[in-house]
């Protein structure tokens, strides 16, 4: 029954990750006004200390950040309209994230208080899913079709794609100098890379599946990423693609451990995790429910996850799958949690 459900579930996810990268668009309600939430103890936050996340409340959603035990609950955006996506930065003193609070979906920093709320994007165009480059210094995000990237005061905006058809799912390399995204400009969904000034576009693979989400290794060296239903890896420059998993089911998301010993990937609505060679795959999670939108820990120690159970709750576990533990069990659905 999992495994059925699943499939239809790993389906949903990656149809939202090939058309809008931005799940629980459908819900968010458009708003205005807004600005910054509760207090959550002012300066900066020790990073992987804390995890953000969006809840849906009453057709709207807002930004939360806890605790590793689900303590200190506060929400951040507390407005108008849809705040969600939110990500911190690398040295854990600002939070990115897209909100519908004026109006159309744009791109917004905050303390990790919730205060000093500061809009980077305007215009009319949807702009989301927003992340940190590996210094802190770049905000990657797509803003109608394509790729672009910014300063983290919201200057030295670039487009990096310029490209007909949808280019979306970027992921930084380990040394903030390149984006490996996903696009059909020509077609077919396939893998390309770009530096971050916009040199040297790049297309990685050429195959009739689809080749979605990719993400360089911890060392930049190899790229993983998912072609039709199974996790495959290729060198950096695209060379030596190979199948990284033989099973039947359905595959989607592969994240790499920052200090590189673990693939963490979904397989039929549990998630797994395997050595850099394919080796050791191990099911992490064997629940009945469904867990997806995972995230490593900066240390590589810890992973955040929803699980869903009828209700979509975040949780964490340690790398190997010991010390699982629901972190949020409100009447309420939490995505996207994120350290």
């Amino acid at each position: 029954m999992k495994y059925r459900a699943a499939r239809n579930v790993d389906a949903m996810l990656k149809k939202a990750l090939l058309i809008i990268p931005c799940i629980g668009l459908l819900a968010c309600m458009p708003g205005c006004g807004g600005g910054g939430g509760g207090a959550a103890g002012g300066g900066g936050i020790v990073p992987g200390s804390r995890i953000v996340f969006y809840r849906s409340i009453g057709g709207e959603n807002e930004i939360f950040i806890m605790n590793l035990s689900g303590g200190g609950l506060v929400n951040l955006s507390n407005a108008a309209g849809a705040d969600l996506n939110g990500s911190v930065n690398p040295d854990g003193t600002r939070i990115v994230f897209e909100s519908q609070r004026d109006g159309n979906r744009h791109i917004f920093t905050m303390d990790p208080d919730g205060t000093d709320v500061q809009q980077l994007t305007t215009g009319a165009t949807f702009n989301t899913t927003p992340i940190y480059s590996p210094d802190g210094t770049k905000i990657a995000w797509f803003r109608g079709a394509d790729l672009w990237i910014m300063s983290t005061d919201g200057s030295d905006k670039l487009n990096l794609t310029n490209a007909n058809g949808t280019n979306t799912n970027p992921s930084f390399s380990p040394d903030g100098s390149r984006l490996v995204f996903q696009s059909n400009r020509d077609g077919n969904y396939e893998i390309y890379v770009v530096g971050v000034d916009g040199s040297n576009p790049t297309r990685l693979t050429d195959d009739a599946q689809i080749d979605v989400t990719p993400v360089f290794s911890h060392d930049a060296t190899s790229i993983y990423f998912v072609r039709g239903e199974n996790i495959w890896r290729m060198d950096s420059d695209g060379l030596n693609q190979e199948i990284m998993t033989s099973t039947l089911g359905t595959e989607a998301s592969p994240q790499i451990s920052p200090n590189g010993p673990k693939v963490v990937y979904i397989l039929d609505g549990d998630l797994w995790s395997m050595n850099l060679d394919g080796t050791a795959p191990t099911n992490l999670t064997s629940s009945a429910s469904l867990e997806f939108q995972h995230q490593i820990s900066p240390d590589g120690t810890k992973i955040t996850y929803v699980r869903n159970d009828g209700m979509s709750h975040v949780w964490i576990m340690d790398l190997d799958g010991a010390n699982q533990m629901q972190l949020t069990s409100e009447n309420i659905d939490d995505h996207q949690p994120k350290f």
